[in-house]
């Protein structure tokens, strides 16, 4: 569960097979965000120039593209795949933190394989 940085009351959780959920109400009730099936890792970054919307980056899985690393730059509606297909970070993320101060900055740890990052 985490909360959104500047935002009262809005917090987001995941659900690894049950998807991304979003409440704000401080957690008291849960929506579902559309169109995630799995949602194992994800974190908030700095908004887009021009927007006050934290970017969110999730690694998981959304319907009609499949499974890998996404940014979202309006609260889950829409995706969009920042991930490398062809250089898989493993089969052990563990963690997932977005730059605050830099757009577009996402790292991830693994379970031994290190930690990767990506400025798409």
């Amino acid at each position: 569960m985490k909360p959104v940085p500047g935002v009262e009351g809005e917090v987001w959780i995941n659900l690894n097979s049950d998807g991304l959920h979003r409440s704000m109400d401080g957690g008291k009730t849960f929506v579902p965000i559309t169109g995630v099936k799995r949602a194992y890792l994800f974190a908030f970054g700095k908004p887009q120039s021009g927007s006050t919307i934290p970017a969110l980056y999730l690694y998981g899985e959304i319907r009609n593209m499949g499974q890998g690393i996404f940014r979202s730059l309006d609260h889950g509606k829409t995706w969009t795949e920042i991930g490398d297909r062809s250089r898989p970070i493993g089969k052990n993320p563990q963690v997932m933190e977005a730059s605050k101060q830099v757009f577009g900055l996402v790292f991830i740890g693994t379970g031994g394989r290190g930690i990767y990052y990506g400025t798409r």
